[in-house]
């Protein structure tokens, strides 16, 4: 297979260790801010800012995950605060991301099931609550293991007839 990784790159860094310009053998150049100064920040940020945990991708979340409970767990992430906690109501939610009434709940729960999201209710009768992003400490379900073993488990208990 071909790797489309350029042989040559230069970078341009400044004097704090920031990347300021990248070129390859194709022409590509642009201007980044890449700081290698973990702690230091590269310019300023005005207002709210959120980060993604990466191991939503390292632990294998995000090949588990659909779409909508994707796009669901980026809605929280952005809409949280320092706590993680948001209190959007459902309806409001649905209508940004375009999620109907089941398509949001089913993603929420599974959400809550994969040990991403806690979901407290208002009421017993309400569908709104506050949810709060937890850490991403433990790696994804093997749905493929999960299988094998039901599978294991089922011939187990299975009746053979010859």
């Amino acid at each position: 297979p071909h790797d489309p990784t350029p042989q040559h790159v230069l970078l341009q860094m400044d004097d704090q260790h920031r990347l300021l310009h990248k070129a390859t053998p194709q022409g590509y150049s642009t201007n980044c801010c890449i700081n290698k100064n973990p702690g230091a920040h590269c310019g300023s940020q005005e207002g709210s800012f959120a980060w993604i945990d990466h191991r939503l991708l390292r632990n294998g979340f995000i090949a588990v995950m659909t779409s909508q409970e994707l796009s669901l767990y980026l809605f929280l992430a952005l809409a949280a605060d320092r706590n993680g906690v948001s209190f959007y109501r459902q309806e409001r939610i649905s209508d940004i991301l375009g999620l109907d009434a089941q398509a949001f709940t089913v993603a929420r729960d599974r959400l809550v099931e994969l040990g991403l999201l806690l979901f407290d209710s208002y009421s017993i009768t309400s569908p709104n609550g506050f949810y709060q992003l937890l850490p991403v400490n433990h790696d994804a379900p093997d749905f493929v293991a999960q299988c094998d073993h039901v599978e294991q488990l089922v011939n187990a208990f299975t009746v053979k007839t010859k």
